[in-house]
Order: C-alpha cells, then structure tokens, then sequence
C-alpha cells in the first residue's frame, strides 16, 4: 500500500513536471512568434 501511494505521487510529479517543460516549450513558441509577426502572416 505505501509503494502503490508513492508511485502514485511519482506519477503526479513527472506529470507535473512534464505539462510545466509543455507549458515552457509553448510560451517561448508564443514569445518568439510575438517579436516576428511576418511569422504569423
């Protein structure tokens, strides 16, 4: 039961940290097409 609840909060985490390298990945995307508009044209 401890193993099964400390895989569960690994799960949690590399999830965590995975959706927050998603979330960096996409705001520089953003940022970057931001300071080149002729990108979005």
């Amino acid at each position: 039961m401890k193993d099964d609840k400390k895989n569960k909060l690994a799960g949690i985490v590399w999830r965590s940290v995975t959706l927050g390298m998603l979330v960096t990945a996409v705001a520089g995307l953003l940022l970057s097409i931001g300071h080149e508009p002729a990108v979005i044209a």
